[in-house]
């Protein structure tokens, strides 16, 4: 309700301001692990800088692979961080495609709830899962369960935070 009411939210942990802002950059941009949380569903991937792509962005090594993200100032390569992105910015394909962060998965869940769609995939290096992806969209364009797709993760709607 706070998002939906309100020109500035502050999000408060242990009783001290963890971040301050519009409710749209709290939930697109979190301050760390617990705003992320705090405000909405995130999928939250460790991940290693491997690589700075130029002012605000890098390349890191998570899931088994090299994705492409912004990160704040201050990360360096090496940094241990955690990579997070929300599951409505997730997108399911049938087939691969020529783009950066595409990952083959397999659906486990398919969950119907009204508005949207949740699933959940398991990202699969070598033919073997390493990790879980919640993702979500319409009704109308679900993926399979027990399908295997492809997600992409939008490099723009991906996140980096700090150790």
């Amino acid at each position: 309700e706070a998002l939906s009411m309100s020109d500035r939210v502050a999000v408060m942990n242990g009783g001290r301001i963890v971040q301050e802002a519009s409710p749209r950059e709290l939930y697109d941009q979190p301050a760390d692990r617990f705003v992320a949380n705090f405000v909405g569903r995130a999928n939250m991937i460790p991940a290693v800088v491997i690589d700075r792509d130029g002012p605000g962005d890098a390349v890191v090594e998570a899931l088994g692979t090299r994705l492409q993200t912004p990160v704040p100032d201050g990360v360096s390569i090496g940094d241990e961080v955690t990579l997070t992105f929300r599951p409505e910015t997730v997108r399911w394909h049938e087939t691969d495609i020529d783009r950066p962060n595409v990952l083959p998965v397999r659906i486990v869940r398919v969950e119907f709830l009204g508005e949207i769609v949740e699933y959940e995939a398991e990202v699969l290096t070598d033919g073997e899962p390493v990790a879980t992806i919640v993702g979500r969209g319409a009704p109308l364009a679900t993926p399979p369960e027990g399908g295997r797709v492809f997600l992409e993760l939008v490099s723009h709607a991906c996140r980096v935070l700090g150790a």
